[in-house]
C-alpha cells in the first residue's frame, strides 16, 4: 500500500504511493479523449482550447506520476535522521529523530499522519499517509495504517540516542 520497507539502514515509507490507482484511471480518460478530439468536427479554435487544457493537464498528471507519487520519507537508523528523497534527484534532511514528532493534518480531505518538528508541531509538516476520508473505507484504511506502519516508525522515533 505505501511500499514500506524495513532495512538496515532504517524504515522507507512512500506516502503517495496509494494515489497510483487515481493516476491509472486518469491514464485511460486521456487515452479516450485524445483520439475523440481528432474525429469530432468542431471549430479549430475550440479543438486548440481542448488540446491546450488537455496538454497542460497531461504535463500536470506526468509529473505527479513520475515525481510526486513516488517520493520517498526515509528514517535512518544509523544517522538517528529523517530525510525526503525526491525520485531520480537527491535526498533532503528534514529533522533529526531528536526533534521530530507524529502528529495528525486534519483538513476538508481528511486527516493524514505526518512528522513535524517538536517545537512547532503545528507548522511545517511532511506526511507520512495519504489522506484518510471519513467513512467506513477510509477508516479501515487508517486502521491498517495505524497497525502495520505507524507503531514501528513510532517504535523507532523512540530509541534514544
Amino acid at each position: 500500500m505505501y511500499n514500506f520497507n524495513q532495512g538496515q539502514e532504517g524504515i522507507s515509507i512512500q506516502p503517495y504511493l496509494t494515489q497510483y490507482k487515481k493516476y491509472n484511471i486518469l491514464w485511460l480518460i486521456y487515452a479516450l479523449l485524445l483520439p475523440v478530439a481528432f474525429f469530432v468536427d468542431v471549430p479549430v479554435k475550440y479543438k486548440y482550447i481542448f488540446y491546450s487544457i488537455l496538454g497542460i493537464s497531461i504535463l500536470w498528471f506526468i509529473f505527479d506520476y513520475f515525481f510526486k507519487a513516488r517520493i520517498s520519507i526515509i528514517f535512518n537508523h544509523h544517522q538517528k535522521t529523517i530525510y525526503k528523497k525526491y525520485p531520480f534527484l537527491f535526498r533532503h534532511k528534514l529533522l533529526a529523530f531528536e526533534e521530530a514528532c507524529i502528529t495528525t493534518v486534519d483538513i476538508p480531505e481528511g486527516i493524514c499522519y505526518a512528522v513535524a518538528c517538536k517545537n512547532n508541531r503545528y507548522g511545517k509538516y511532511y506526511p507520512i499517509s495519504d489522506y484518510f476520508s471519513d467513512n467506513r473505507k477510509g477508516r479501515a484504511e487508517q486502521e491498517q495504517f495505524e497497525k502495520e506502519i505507524l507503531g514501528v516508525i513510532e517504535d523507532l522515533l523512540r530509541i534514544p540516542a
